[in-house]
């Protein structure tokens, strides 16, 4: 019998650092997953959700979560700002070598997201690696996994490395306190990298990486949300009931109906965003168990309002132009003149203040040159919008406002006496 022990982690001193190195053996032990899950043999790193609903994760190290700790891709800046509570979920732990998991230091170079340590990443190097590699994946909630690696070596000095991974969860669990949210979001996620080594043998080394990730995630009360959105407020009040009874955080419904009342309420009704961030605000202010009321009221309102995802729409549109096309520039007569030099220039020349004109109103160009006649804003036919879609066509076509008629008015009042 030939027996040995190869070490999964091990402490290491630099200089006033003090360093615990995952290395490959120990995150061999994880036959799935990401970086998110690849501290479970680390002592030193905690990772947990921060929302469930997304599946955003937090690191803490020494204590202290998120931005204090300085995430490193082979001695690069990754995975910082806004990116961090996800990105865990975009590091594939099958790609990676070691990670050097430095503690209680903050340099200059790092500045103060460094402040708990740093946490080094390092990929499988091509020039080292096995020629190909799969793995796959799967669990008892219907989560799919897939992993492959390609290394060719084509000299001693020349060396790339094809990374591929792919995962698939389309099975909505709700074991964990069946409250109607699900217990981890849907996710589709396909992640690809190459990358190349260089080694003239006299001293210069190159290396290169390209990264692509694509993600879809969707979680959440569906049943809570469309109930709402479906106008049904006995389901809604019904779903809320068991969100209540389960546990759920009370803020975090109360989000739900705010988000609801902006993108599926919208115009119909203005006044349900305003009942509804009356409740979130309450809703923090008072907590359970009167909470409850509060969150009622707004849902009901949501529910019960007229709908509109007119304004939800106009956005979106005017988003994917904005990143797809030449959206041209200001027109020079909006663009302010503090300096004479400026106006001289053609800035603010030809502007005209609206509050100077009939009904507050005057007919001049507003968008850049290139998006003339382009409509973002097509108001519905319910609630509110009515009037908007009366009192713009009026605006930009000169039809008139209708006046309620005077005699049906006198005739009522006559039958009512």
């Amino acid at each position: 019998m030939v027996r040995s022990r190869q070490k999964s982690s091990f402490s290491k001193m630099s200089s006033i650092e003090q360093t615990e190195v995952v290395t490959i053996e120990g995150l061999r032990g994880l036959a799935c997953c990401n970086l998110g899950e690849s501290f479970e043999n680390s002592a030193t790193v905690d990772v947990g959700y921060s929302d469930a609903v997304s599946g955003s994760k937090q690191i803490q190290l020494l204590g202290l979560t998120g931005v204090y700790s300085q995430m490193l891709l082979e001695n690069t800046p990754f995975l910082s700002g806004l990116s961090a509570p996800f990105g865990l979920g975009y590091v594939p732990g099958q790609w990676m070598e070691s990670i050097s998991i430095s503690k209680g230091v903050a340099t200059v170079k790092n500045g103060y997201e460094a402040i708990t340590g740093t946490i080094n990443l390092e990929y499988e190097k091509p020039q080292t690696a096995d020629r190909f590699s799969l793995n796959l994946y799967e669990n008892s909630d219907l989560k799919s996994e897939i992993t492959a690696k390609i290394n060719h070596r084509f000299s001693e000095h020349l060396a790339t490395g094809l990374l591929l991974y792919g995962t698939y969860s389309a099975k909505r669990t709700d074991h964990i306190g069946n409250d109607g949210f699900a217990d981890y979001p849907l996710q589709q996620q396909f992640n690809v990298a190459n990358r190349w080594y260089y080694d003239n043998g006299k001293g210069y080394v190159s290396q290169s990486l390209i990264n692509y990730i694509y993600e879809n995630r969707l979680g959440g009360d569906m049943r809570f949300d469309k109930s709402m959105r479906g106008s049904d407020p006995d389901a809604a009040i019904f779903y809320l009931a068991r969100a209540l009874h389960s546990g759920e955080d009370i803020e975090f419904l109360a989000r739900r109906i705010l988000i609801c009342s902006s993108e599926d309420v919208g115009m119909a009704n203005p006044n349900a965003i305003l009942v509804a961030m009356a409740a979130y605000q309450g809703v923090m202010a008072v907590g359970m168990p009167e909470a409850r009321i509060l969150l009622a009221e707004a849902a009901v309102t949501v529910a019960t309002s007229p709908k509109s995802n007119s304004s939800y729409l106009a956005i979106d549109k005017a988003l994917a132009d904005v990143a797809n096309k030449r959206t041209g520039e200001v027109p020079m007569h909006l663009r302010n003149a503090p300096a004479k030099g400026m106006l001289d220039m053609g800035y603010s020349v030809g502007y005209k203040y609206a509050h100077d004109f009939p009904e507050h109103y005057v007919d001049i160009q507003f968008l850049p040159d290139e998006m003339v006649g382009t409509k973002y804003y097509e108001p519905g036919n319910l609630g509110y919008e009515v009037q908007i879609r009366k009192w713009m066509d009026h605006l930009k076509n000169g039809t008139p406002l209708r006046k309620p008629d005077s005699s049906s008015d006198n005739s009522s009042d006559k039958s009512n006496k």
